[in-house]
């Protein structure tokens, strides 16, 4: 245990470090990250996987929650970005992304999580979790861009220079191509999703001998896989762009975090 926070606390370190050089490069208009950061964000998420490993598999035991959820879904997001950034370019949302990633590395040592059943972490229930998490760490992604496409927005429609010289609006795509990366990312995370709600029947009937077990976790994931779904098929069919996109996007995102995380927080902190 000790091994994987002091890994994940020098992960922290580097995901701050790495973000900081990000959004400061990246702070005035024309900017451009150093070559070598990708790299950089490459090694940590070496020394993070690690380390989150050491914290969820330790002791001969299996320890999961609040904290293993949140670290593990920003390293996703974090993964996922760095492969997005070699084909499209995100701007300061890759320095913001970091920063949060840093934060996330640290909660598994306040909330380290509870005692599982190691015989229910079947190979399934592992890629099950995985896509869970994945999900997280791409809704936390669209969280972050809706934001700057909110700010870039309002600034766009209350200042003759809608792209500042300076912070963090300064260096972001345009809100087109913002809006372009926000639904890639939704789409992907209306696959795995998908993929999650497909495996969960599976999982379900290996645990309990049934194809559905329904609770609050089910209801609230179905109900985010159709939030998502009614999101995408008004963008596609009905041209929903703009806050009209944003409003189904947050309504998502706060459905699915509800889901599992909002749920297990509540009950580590305020009834255990």
């Amino acid at each position: 245990m000790m091994t994987g926070t002091l890994l994940t606390v020098l992960a922290a370190l580097a995901y701050a470090g790495c973000g900081a050089v990000a959004l400061s490069s990246l702070w005035k208009r024309g900017g451009r990250a150093p070559a070598w950061l990708l790299a950089g964000i490459l090694a940590t998420l070496v020394l993070h996987s690690a380390g989150v490993s050491r914290q969820i598999f330790h002791d001969g035991g299996i320890f999961f929650g609040f904290g293993p959820a949140v670290s593990a879904s920003m390293l996703f997001a974090v993964a996922i970005l760095s492969i997005v950034s070699c084909f499209q370019r995100i701007g300061p949302v890759f320095g913001i992304v970091l920063i949060a990633a840093a934060a996330a590395a640290l909660l598994p040592a306040a909330f380290p999580g509870e005692p599982m059943n190691a015989a229910l972490w079947t190979p399934l229930f592992r890629v099950h979790l995985s896509l869970g998490l994945i999900t997280y760490g791409l809704l936390a992604t669209a969280i972050i861009q809706a934001v700057l496409m909110q700010l870039q927005d309002s600034r766009f429609r209350r200042s003759p220079d809608p792209v500042p010289q300076r912070g963090i609006l300064s260096n972001l795509p345009s809100i087109l191509s913002m809006e372009k990366v926000l639904f890639y990312i939704l789409w992907t995370g209306f696959a795995t999703l998908t993929a999650l709600l497909i495996t969960g029947f599976f999982v379900t009937q290996e645990a309990y001998g049934v194809w559905l077990h329904f609770d609050h976790k089910t209801f609230l994931t179905w109900a985010s896989w159709l939030c998502c779904a009614v999101l995408l098929a008004g963008h596609r069919l009905l041209g929903w762009r703009g806050s009209t996109a944003l409003k189904w996007c947050w309504i998502l995102c706060a459905v699915y975090l509800v889901a599992y995380l909002g749920y297990t927080f509540l009950i580590e902190v305020f009834i255990d």
